[in-house]
């Protein structure tokens, strides 16, 4: 892999860690009664 496509890479795994990280406080929030 040349250097731009691990650069690409490694946003791309950054933002799918942020949507988890987000989706699973909605979920717990949810669970907890507060949404």
């Amino acid at each position: 892999m040349t250097r731009p496509q691990i650069e690409l890479s490694i946003k791309l795994f950054i933002v799918l860690l942020i949507t988890a990280f987000i989706g699973a406080s909605i979920h717990v929030l949810r669970m907890l009664g507060f949404a």
